[in-house]
């Protein structure tokens, strides 16, 4: 947090449109580029944006009138009062009980916080101001719908960066971000929020929609309820998410690029092209399944999703090829997930854009392991400076039936090809980033041309990366298309509960 704009300025490289939404009434975080060299190195390592914000309430101001009087202008980091995937603390009970080891002092006021609200965050990308997380200052503020239904909507969210939907009328509210609800507390938080909001907005709920996968904790609580059930796949949600927010109508082609979302075949998706016309959508494309081993592990251990890849680009003989790039893996771990390659055992298959951005990031050299979501590909986008080589790595796309199926192999072997030959991450995160977005491209222009279809939406966490955001948006209105995104809603999933709830107000049914 910085005292003021020209106080920021000196850290970071600041735009008209970033200035804009660090002075707006809801006073967000605002991602902005650090200067060469900058302070802020310590709190955003590896990362070329840091997060920042003004103060925005009177004791923020109090604090540094101090701070300037004792000689320090800022700034200051700021945390919410929570451990990672918790809930904020809301009484000095519960800040005593669990966050008392980590805080010196607690201030506090005896006006009681009756509900939770993390910061809002967001970033500039194609000239808008885009949240990346929707609550304080923004919750319980409407988003204005074309159409309507007699009963009001609860469209539940995703597990992960939950937050939920209630429609009344031509409105939907989101709730503030609840968080991940693997963890009880969040559970309840949900819980609790949700009764505040139905009471604030005398909402009444007669539709629930929820997420297709069988076993998601948001699901979970849409199913108990009473009303009519609609389950909804998580990549249509994502695409429909933009079409209520830009009121389309009629036919439109998807692009939604995520880390994970569960399929109509039971398998983990996240790279779907889908194409929707009338009520009806279907799946028109998408990356080549590959396996995932260890699950979820592998948007931890990065190098886990690049052996599934390397494997399937370079045949049994993979490790002969490719061993250098293992050389700080323990080689038994290694030998286990080959293992575990040969025979199938807990490696569910995937067409995941996110775990192929983090094996990318292994293959580059950025990192191995994450400490925390999308770090390797965070770390990646920050080493592109759109200079370096012209040519990005090349993707296979073939018809297969009624899709597309997009293989990376030989994006894959070209990268191991530049990283043996001592080029630097930089390179071929340069490559890489490129290749994939002339690959979106391509595709979405190919079932343009195909349908008649001129409007494209992208949405899903990898649409967060401002270059891919950008360069593809571009790419697309250069054939001609008309490019729709998230603007008001999270492009991850936390803005998925709108398109929920647009999916129950509008009918639409797979193919």
């Amino acid at each position: 947090m910085f005292p003021n704009l020209a106080a920021a300025a000196r850290y970071c490289v600041i735009s008209p449109a970033e200035a804009a939404a660090l002075a707006a009434g809801a006073a967000p975080v605002v991602m902005v580029k650090k200067r060469p060299g900058s302070a802020l190195e310590p709190a955003a390592p590896g990362l070329a944006s840091a997060g920042i914000m003004l103060p925005y309430t009177p004791l923020h101001a109090a604090l540094f009138a101090e701070l300037a009087r004792a000689g320090y202008p800022g700034p200051l980091i700021m945390t919410s009062g929570n451990f990672r995937d918790e809930p904020i603390a809301r009484s000095v009970e519960e800040v005593r009980g669990r966050l008392g080891r980590l805080a010196d002092f607690i201030v506090y006021h005896d006006r009681e916080i009756h509900n939770r609200a993390d910061d809002s965050v967001g970033f500039v990308a194609g000239g808008a101001f885009r949240l990346a997380r929707r609550a304080r200052g923004l919750v319980p503020g409407a988003v204005k719908l074309a159409a309507s239904l007699p009963r009001g909507v609860l469209a539940c969210g995703a597990d992960l960066k939950n937050s939920f939907c209630l429609t009344r009328g031509r409105e939907a509210f989101l709730s503030q971000h609840i968080g991940d609800l693997s963890e009880n507390g969040n559970r309840l938080f949900y819980l609790e929020t949700l009764g505040n909001m139905k009471k604030l907005l005398k909402a009444v709920a007669g539709i629930i929609a929820f997420d297709l996968h069988p076993d998601q904790a948001a699901s979970s609580i849409g199913r108990a309820l009473k009303g009519r059930k609609v389950a909804v796949q998580h990549h249509a949600a994502h695409i429909l998410s933009v079409a209520a927010e830009h009121h389309l109508d009629g036919a439109f082609i998807g692009l939604a690029f995520d880390g994970t979302g569960y399929g109509t075949d039971g398998k983990i998706w996240g790279s779907e092209f889908l194409v929707f016309e009338g009520n009806s959508w279907r799946r028109a494309a998408r990356l080549k399944y590959f396996p995932l081993p260890g699950g979820d592990a592998g948007a931890r251990e990065l190098w886990r999703p690049a052996i599934a890849l390397l494997r399937s680009a370079f045949g049994l003989g993979w490790q002969k090829t490719c061993v250098k790039l293992f050389a700080g893996i323990p080689a038994a771990k290694v030998a286990t997930v080959g293992r575990m390659l040969e025979t199938g055992v807990n490696c569910p298959e995937t067409s995941s854009m996110g775990r192929l951005f983090d094996a990318f990031s292994f293959i580059a050299g950025v990192r191995a392991e994450a400490t925390y979501e999308a770090q390797g590909p965070m770390e990646m986008e920050s080493l592109f400076n759109g200079k370096g080589p012209a040519a990005g790595y090349e993707f296979c796309v073939e018809p297969a039936g009624t899709e597309l199926l997009i293989d990376p192999a030989p994006a894959v072997r070209a990268a191991v090809k530049d990283r043996l030959a001592g080029r630097g991450p930089g390179f071929i995160s340069g490559r890489f980033h490129k290749g994939v977005c002339a690959m979106a491209v391509n595709t979405a222009a190919r079932l343009a041309r195909e349908t008649g279809i001129t409007k494209v939406c992208l949405s899903g966490g990898v649409f967060q990366n401002r270059v891919v955001l950008e360069l593809v948006s571009a790419g697309l209105e250069r054939r001609g298309l008309k490019v729709f995104s998230n603007i008001q809603v999270p492009a991850n999933d936390g803005g998925v509960a709108l398109g929920q709830a647009w999916y129950a107000i509008k009918g639409y049914r797979p193919e």
